[in-house]
């Protein structure tokens, strides 16, 4: 850039510096003419800041400063090799040395505290792919990547911070959780169980209302299955060492088995043996395979001793063929019908239907054929011996690599969680940042996959931090400084709006979810997990971002929270999305800033607005002021005409 324009730029950022001051809704002053409404939350609008998801983020952190915000979140919606020419295609990536440090050196000027957003558009840390059906390194490096240019971008930027990313991990259903079963309908049978193969990452998945027939087998008095001495035996080996029940006429006995029934084998299991878990997925896998190794075990055991019998015919064919060539060597031609008669007499080459038509010339040549034949065959019954057995091998082989997905993918996105987390470290310590960067994945939607539900996120994060301390330990770090690094670097973003989305499974009173969602709040405060929050608002059905205070979302409970926990030293964002025609995108932070911090600033934008509706009125007029003055005037003919268009209501 050269040296005049950029003179030219840093001129007017300094110039900026003067809108803190012309446009400060953060103080606690109210004028005695003022009717100061009741605070619920003591917060003040330099809490509550907004994120800028799309668009160029140099853009976007200007237009935000103009509208008063204090916190800025910037995000990219693009990955991989972006473009800056479409909002939705920009990456870290395409945010050059120089405009990083526009970004830098703009926010330091306006007291403005920066965090970022990795692109939404990535697959998660797991490396779960549906299209690839399962867990894959390459797609998590992939998404690593991507985490770690929204890394590098906040270390040139925020200069630490949150990097916040999306969590949606691996497919789990809703219905597993008790306060979440189904309110509309039998939904049940059409969840989707899972289950992995924790040697190649494949996922194994069925719907749970299939109904399997399955054979009674022996228990005791406990109930327990057993064996045929009557040892205990874990319920997946049932079909293996169990006994069949059988009736009067020795036929097998069956019962019908559903999802439940598994559920309540694999509960009880797993009350007395808990050192030996087994899940129900697992259970109702097993015995939905067990018919195809019902079928395939007879097959593969009728080529097998075919096979068996057919190397001893070839053998006997063998010595009858070399005995035929000696006597032919040693016989006249003329005399070769005696040796026919001998094969004819022999009562082992008869047993195995070999039988020697009379118009064979040379009896030798019939046997070559005979043996030919006959190899043939036997090539065929090996293979068939070969390929059953090798499908029931396959079969109980898979039988002892599959976990439940949950097992499995908890710990591989913990242990990529905590690979990127010390991305995060390094980069901190390298760049000599005030503020440490960490990483803080998002709860997302329940139908999104694991990570959405409270526990969910906590179990990823204790996961990542335990992690993290390994690799820390192995570097030579102490474990009580391991521990607290861990949880310097790894935070996680609650998205209170996102968690109100569980509200449309819940199976009890609104009232009783939002008490449900407050202990779960508790329990993450208390475990020191939450570390950045995204405030908007919903009905509990979809994430639409309407604007805090409009839907049912319990806001100001987790607002107070936050307020009120010492541990939380992260910022707290809202997201704008649905603010209507003539609407600001920044009415979602206005809406914060009027409902939970009692701002003056109400709602701003382009249409006609009354003020009959706010408490107070304002000295009777029923339209907005044309003009503001003082503190709150800004040029609207200034360079770039960076006026807001904020009306003060």
């Amino acid at each position: 850039m050269p040296r005049h324009v950029r003179i030219k730029n840093l001129i007017n950022i300094q110039n900026y510096k003067l809108l803190e001051k012309m446009v400060d809704f953060g103080h606690d002053y109210w004028h005695a003419m003022d009717n100061k409404p009741l605070e619920t939350v003591d917060l003040s609008t330099k809490d509550v800041g907004i994120s800028m998801g799309i668009g160029d983020p140099w853009q976007s952190i200007k237009t935000a400063v103009t509208a008063g915000a204090t916190t800025v979140e910037l995000g990219f919606m693009g990955a991989h090799k972006g473009s800056i020419s479409s909002p939705t295609s920009i990456t870290p990536g395409t945010i050059g040395k120089t405009k990083r440090e526009d970004i830098r050196t703009f926010a330091k000027l306006n007291n403005v505290k920066l965090t970022t957003h990795a692109s939404p558009n990535i697959n998660p840390v797991s490396g779960f792919s549906r299209d690839a059906r399962g867990f894959s390194d390459m797609v998590a490096q992939n998404s690593i990547m991507e985490i770690k240019r929204a890394i590098d971008f906040a270390a040139d930027t925020a200069e630490g911070g949150a990097v916040v990313f999306h969590t949606a991990e691996f497919p789990r259903d809703i219905t597993s959780f008790n306060e979440f079963q189904p309110k509309y309908g039998e939904w049940q049978k059409e969840e989707v169980a899972s289950l992995v193969n924790k040697e190649t990452g494949q996922v194994i998945q069925f719907q749970k209302g299939q109904v399997l027939l399955e054979p009674k087998w022996k228990t005791n008095e406990m109930g327990q299955y057993v064996d045929s001495e009557d040892n205990v035996i874990k319920p997946e080996e049932r079909f293996v060492k169990g006994v069949p029940v059988y009736d009067e006429n020795g036929r097998v006995k069956f019962n019908e088995k559903r999802w439940n029934d598994f559920e309540k084998e694999a509960q009880e299991w797993n009350k007395q043996h808990p050192d030996q878990k087994t899940s129900a997925a697992k259970l109702f896998y097993i015995a939905s395979q067990r018919s195809q190794v019902e079928r395939a075990a007879p097959f593969a055991y009728n080529y097998m001793r075919a096979y068996e019998q057919g190397v001893k015919d070839l053998e006997l064919l063998k010595k009858a063929l070399n005995d035929t060539i000696e006597l032919e060597n040693a016989t006249p031609k003329k005399n070769w019908f005696m040796i026919k008669n001998n094969i004819k007499n022999n009562e082992e080459l008869r047993k195995r239907g070999i039988d020697i038509p009379d118009d064979v010339e040379k009896p030798s040549e019939f046997l070559k054929e005979q043996l030919k034949q006959r190899s043939l065959h036997l090539e065929r019954e090996k293979q068939g011996f070969m390929g059953y057995s090798q499908e029931l091998e396959q079969m109980e082989k898979m039988q002892k690599e599959i976990v439940p997905i949950e097992e499995y993918g908890v710990k591989r996105s913990a242990q990529k969680m905590a690979e990127v987390a010390m991305y995060a470290y390094e980069v901190t310590k390298k760049k000599k940042l005030k503020k440490p960067l960490f990483i803080a994945p998002e709860n997302v939607f329940p139908e999104n996959g694991y990570g959405a539900h409270p526990q969910e996120l906590k179990k990823l994060i204790m996961g990542g931090r335990e992690e993290m301390v390994k690799i820390l330990k192995q570097k030579g770090v102490s474990e009580d400084k391991a521990k607290k690094l861990a949880e310097t670097h790894i935070k996680a973003t609650f998205d209170i709006a996102h968690a109100n989305t569980w509200r449309k499974f819940f199976n009890k009173s609104d009232e009783e979810f939002d008490k449900w969602l407050e202990k779960q709040v508790d329990d993450l405060m208390k475990n020191k997990v939450i570390g950045h929050a995204h405030v908007s608002d919903n009905f509990g059905y979809y994430d639409e971002h309407v604007s805090p205070g409009e839907g049912n979302t319990p806001i100001e409970m987790f607002m107070e929270k936050l307020n009120k926990n010492k541990d939380f030293k992260g910022h707290i964002v809202t997201e704008p999305g649905a603010q209507g025609e003539g609407e600001s995108i920044f009415g979602g932070m206005f809406g914060a800033w009027a409902k939970l911090a009692s701002s003056p600033m109400y709602r701003v934008g382009a249409v006609s607005k009354t003020w009959s509706d706010i408490q107070g009125s304002y000295f009777g007029r029923t339209y907005s002021p044309s003009v503001i003055s003082g503190q709150y005037h800004i040029n609207p003919k200034g360079d770039e005409n960076w006026w807001s268009g904020t009306p003060i209501e």
